[in-house]
């Protein structure tokens, strides 16, 4: 079985090259046959990425890869492919991994759904109209309770009882 060097070792002629990613807690390992390191560009590397994280190119940003001075982030389609895999590999350290930072499409679209919703809600707690108000009334037993108490009714000993207090109050 033919040894896979590591990502700084001078690839031979038949076999390839193995460069060890990190994304957050994952360590990938990314293979990459001879041929392919003289042929492919840092667009091809990050596609590469793609099929194995699912974080699309454009979120996708690379730490500890290419030559110093070499701008691996923030870079157009056409200009990334124009960047050498080579020249990248130039620039990793031995024992080194490359860091990739970015997020699956799925999370940041859930995170911006949730968003919305928050929004959305404060939008409608501010802008609804407020309660209709209610009819007001000079007795306050009203506004506890709307509705009218039955008449009273009086008896011939509460009759009588209410009369005897009236007429010692007027004497």
């Amino acid at each position: 079985m033919a040894k896979q060097p590591c990502a700084m070792e001078a690839p031979e002629a038949d076999v390839g090259i193995s460069i060890p990613v990190r994304w957050g807690k994952k360590k990938l390992t990314l293979s990459f046959a001879a041929e392919e390191v003289s042929t492919f560009s840092l667009h091809d590397f990050k596609r590469k990425l793609e099929r194995e994280t699912n974080v699309r190119p454009k979120r996708q940003k690379l730490v500890g890869i290419g030559a110093k001075g070499l701008k691996t982030n923030g870079l157009s389609e056409d200009e990334e492919r124009s960047v050498p895999l080579k020249d990248l590999l130039a620039g990793l350290k031995p024992g080194k991994s490359v860091m990739m930072i970015g997020s699956v499409e799925a999370v940041i679209e859930g995170h911006r759904k949730e968003e919305e919703l928050k929004l959305a809600l404060a939008d409608e707690v501010f802008t609804s109209p407020p309660p209709p108000p209610r009819a007001w009334t000079a007795n306050p037993l009203l506004h506890a309770n709307p509705q009218p108490h039955p008449p009273l009714r009086l008896t011939r000993r509460s009759s009588t009882t209410l009369i005897s207090g009236m007429a010692r109050r007027l004497s």
